[in-house]
């Protein structure tokens, strides 16, 4: 269920989270499946795709609502090399669970780098828009508050 925001000023998503701890951070909604291999500048943590609608925006730091990931084998080593680097996104929420993702977190979880939540929203329609600040407030939802 989601709020409208208007006069409360909050969201609230139900999400299911597979792995993470509780976070707080702005959201970035993006409106294809990007490709962690070549989609996104490793030195940057940007949407670094050309033919991306949301070419530039930045994910570095943020919960990115993303309705799919795409590309190859290498997708998982490219996140984690955005992990490494802390450069990557401190959660993806997705309308499914992603292999590329589910990979990247149980390499990090080897190593000693930060490891995003991952979390599923099955009803996408109810992803928030970019820009709003999202807090993980249990295993079971995420709440944002525009700002």
């Amino acid at each position: 269920m989601i709020d409208d925001g208007i006069s409360s000023g909050i969201l609230e998503i139900s999400v299911r989270m597979l792995s993470g701890a509780p976070i707080e951070a702005p959201a970035v909604r993006l409106t294809a499946p990007i490709s962690p291999w070549g989609g996104i500048d490793p030195d940057t943590g940007s949407v670094c795709d050309v033919g991306h609608p949301e070419d530039g925006a930045a994910l570095a730091g943020r919960v990115v609502f993303a309705p799919g990931l795409k590309g190859s084998t290498a997708g998982p080593g490219a996140l984690l090399e955005l992990f490494a680097a802390g450069r990557g996104p401190v959660a993806f929420v997705t309308p499914a669970p992603e292999a590329s993702l589910i990979a990247a977190v149980f390499a990090a979880a080897l190593l000693p780098v930060p490891r995003p939540v991952l979390a599923v929203l099955a009803n996408w329609c109810d992803a928030p828009p970019s820009d709003v600040t999202c807090r993980m407030i249990d295993s079971d939802s995420v709440s944002g508050t525009g700002d």
